[in-house]
């Protein structure tokens, strides 16, 4: 408790002052600290009171105190005592200060974005303590959250990549109690660089491709050394069951005799900044793949290294020379099919509808 604090004793109905204050004691290394007694509460027969001791001057830091009320305080109606002694061991707070800090001072490769965590030695006074915070380089929005009876704050503000940051705060930093640091402290770190990422930068994880075009896909990355790529030919059962749950699509695993093309693009770009690839979708030998229905694994080797449960980023397209325009009644189905290139009705094609049954 701070050296300021009161130590209220609470009993279940109104007592006699003058017994209860005699049976009250502090001590401090079997040395009585002196103070006043002041009541509250117990306004009729059934009311709780509240005795207050109040110190009379500040005690120590980092001082235990025996607090006791031995037995025999009187109630107010002087006919019942209380039955034993009653013991409070406490122990005021520490002189203000950092105990930790996470980071520590001087970590390297530290997670942007990571929150800054000081635990302190006493309560600190949160009213003005940004007034005394300084980090640098400077950052604008920083948000704090006060924990452990303010003992222990975390600090989240912006950060870059691969920079160093320094965390101070100045002496005149006081604790709730009054007293202050008295010496500037600091915590510096520099952040490490971003996550490894790969992914492919579509709208969907399902689309459809002309096979009269050249078929493209962009990729996003960042900090990886070359994109690994896998592209499977799926047949039509595969494709009805990737499309019927997510569960299916997160549980699928291509079968390795379907596998059209693997190959690797090399990258090299800045660190630390997201950047584009434009992947062409070819068959083994360069050539346009033919109409059917393919899915593509994209990966990168420190992307997989960074995650523990790493899943490539996955994609499914149907290529295709046709476009089909289907309208559904309650009994029929019409389906009008056109050429891609043309526009013109094809006819004559061999069509197979499939229902869900639940």
């Amino acid at each position: 408790f701070g050296p300021t604090d009161v130590i209220s004793v609470t009993f279940n109905q109104p007592m006699d002052h003058t017994s209860a204050q005699t049976s009250f004691s502090l001590m401090a290394d079997d040395e009585p600290v002196g103070g006043t007694l002041r009541w509250s509460g117990g306004e009729t027969s059934t009311d709780r009171e509240t005795m207050v001791f109040v110190p009379g001057e500040p005690l120590p830091r980092s001082t235990e105190f025996r607090a006791r009320l031995a037995k025999g305080a009187l109630s107010q109606a002087g006919n019942m005592g209380t039955s034993a002694d009653k013991v409070w061991t406490l122990r005021t707070v520490r002189t203000p200060g950092i105990v930790e800090t996470i980071p520590a001072g001087g970590e390297k490769d530290v997670e942007p974005g990571s929150s800054v965590r000081i635990t302190f030695s006493s309560p600190m006074q949160l009213e003005g303590f940004m007034d005394h915070l300084i980090i640098k380089p400077e950052v604008t929005k920083v948000y704090t959250y006060w924990s452990e009876y303010n003992t222990q704050l975390a600090i989240s503000f912006q950060q870059e990549p691969a920079t160093p940051y320094s965390i101070s705060l100045d002496a005149d930093t006081s604790d709730q109690y009054g007293a202050t640091l008295g010496e500037t402290a600091r915590v510096s770190f520099t952040t490490g660089d971003l996550l490894p990422y790969a992914m492919l930068n579509l709208g969907s994880q399902l689309s459809t491709f002309s096979a009269y075009t050249n078929t493209v896909v962009y990729a996003s990355h960042r900090n990886v050394s070359r994109l690994d790529l896998r592209l499977y030919e799926l047949h039509p059962a595969e494709f009805r069951r990737l499309q019927s749950s997510w569960s299916a699509r997160d549980k699928f695993r291509p079968d390795e005799e379907d596998l059209v093309r693997s190959w690797s693009r090399k990258i090299k770009a800045p660190r630390n900044e997201l950047h584009l690839a434009r992947l062409a979708l070819t068959d083994g030998q360069g050539e346009a793949l033919p109409p059917g229905i393919y899915y593509l694994e994209l990966s990168a080797p420190e992307a997989r290294e960074a995650r523990r449960e790493y899943k490539p980023s996955q994609f499914t397209f149907v290529k295709s020379r046709l476009n089909l325009t289907l309208k559904q009644a309650r009994s029929e189905v019409l389906l009008w099919a056109t050429d891609l290139a043309s526009g013109q009705p094809v006819a004559g094609l061999p069509i197979t509808l499939y229902q869900d049954t639940v």
